[in-house]
């Protein structure tokens, strides 16, 4: 079974054929917000690097949120438009799981953050180590003090010394997060964004337990809500 995954959740797009040997393919680029301009030729290098077509694939993988809004749209309208051409599943994948997968095996509590600007972070905690990997929370936009005092619940509850940070939230909070979590911390020198790959990964696993999304109600997942949305509601607020 192939699994073509796309991710388009944060500046940096991706483009992944993954099947039951592993990684077939993957191309990143790291070009800031251009996902419209560049991933159907993104998909198509791939198909043509790799001798694949469009209807050798079993499913489509995309990362469905959080993110950055307008790059969840592309992405999901993408897969889905090649799902409904193709007549092929798709799967969504949040994006903090994929960010996760990275590091599953790190006997620590797991937190993939990103960005979400306005002094806030989404994230979501993990118990990475020996077995598989467990979401111990919802899915977060959040302060980086009431993160860091979330982690700490959570370590607690879970008996772990350490959290492992990673994410483009980490370079821009890294020194906060410092401060309030200390010696626990442990990130990379480099922030780590979602892959392709795991997303593919992650929605192999899914296939192949015949686990799939509805093509009309697979939504982005946004965690909170968009300007637009917040501008509507308070001028609905102000009549």
């Amino acid at each position: 079974m192939l699994i073509l995954s796309i991710d388009t959740a944060t500046p940096s797009a991706g483009v992944a054929l993954v099947d039951e040997k592993g990684l077939r393919y993957e191309a990143v680029a790291n070009t800031g917000y251009k996902h419209s301009r560049t991933l159907l030729d993104m998909i198509d290098v791939a198909f043509r690097q790799t001798d694949y077509v469009l209807r050798d694939v079993d499913a489509i993988g995309v990362t469905s949120g959080p993110g950055s809004f307008t790059g969840l749209r592309i992405g999901m309208a993408s897969a889905k438009g090649l799902a409904l051409a193709a007549e092929k599943p798709v799967i969504g994948i949040p994006t903090l799981d994929a960010m996760a997968f990275h590091i599953a095996w790190v006997p620590a509590l797991i937190c993939p953050i990103l960005n979400a600007r306005k002094g806030e972070i989404y994230g979501a905690f993990y118990q990475g180590g020996p077995g598989p990997l467990k979401r111990v929370s919802d899915y977060l936009a959040l302060s980086p003090p009431a993160l860091a005092e979330t982690a700490r619940t959570y370590m607690d509850q879970l008996d772990l010394g350490t959290i492992s940070l990673v994410g483009d939230g980490v370079d821009e909070y890294r020194s906060q997060l410092h401060d309030l979590l200390g010696g626990a911390m442990v990130c990379p020198e480099e922030p780590w964004l979602p892959r392709a790959s795991s997303t593919g990964h992650l929605a192999f696993r899914r296939l192949i337990q015949g686990d799939i999304d509805d093509v009309f109600s697979l939504n982005p997942i946004y965690v909170r809500q968009s300007e637009a949305e917040n501008r509507l509601a308070k001028g609905k607020g102000a009549r």
